[in-house]
């Protein structure tokens, strides 16, 4: 990863692609400077979702009010390609349930990938997690996006058990 100007890291990709974007420029004489901003209010919901995980994940109580102002009233999970609840509130239902039948689990986030403006306000997470009493672990990937007022719309969910091998 390289360093950017705000302390943040980028893509060897993307620096490679803004730096072909940059050397067509200066080649065709125009010297325009291409910045990609990352919107950082996605990644800070990104943070404070991540905590509302941690604490269900935990058993430990949460703010409605705040879960309302993160997650829209109306918002879908889709869990490995199915449809799995289409309200926040049966989101937090399954939630809670797994925490009672499963016990509690940690995430680890691995990465948050914001997508380009252009393709709307959204972000991918990659997620390790460990359930605390079997020490079974998941890989989760994750699209989260967003409705205009930042509140996530839709979860799409790719979960799967982290064996270390390929299963066909």
């Amino acid at each position: 990863m390289l360093q950017n100007v705000s302390g943040g890291s980028i893509s060897p990709f993307l620096a490679f692609g803004v730096a072909a974007l940059a050397a067509i420029s200066v080649k065709a004489k125009k010297f325009s400077v291409y910045t990609l901003s990352v919107d950082q209010k996605l990644l800070d919901v990104v943070d404070r979702y991540l905590g509302f995980i941690k604490q269900v994940s935990q058993g430990t109580p949460f703010s409605q009010s705040e879960v309302e102002e993160l997650i829209a009233p109306d918002c879908k999970k889709i869990l490995n390609q199915k449809l799995f609840t289409t309200t926040r509130d049966a989101f937090i239902s399954d939630l809670l349930k797994v925490n009672r039948e499963q016990g509690s689990w940690t995430v680890t986030k691995l990465e948050a990938i914001p997508a380009s403006p252009f393709y709307g306000k959204c972000v991918t997470l990659q997620l390790g997690i460990t359930m605390d009493q079997s020490q079974e672990r998941f890989n989760a990937n994750v699209l989260l996006r967003f409705d205009s007022g930042y509140r996530i719309a839709e979860i799409d969910e790719v979960f799967a058990k982290a064996d270390g091998s390929y299963n066909f």
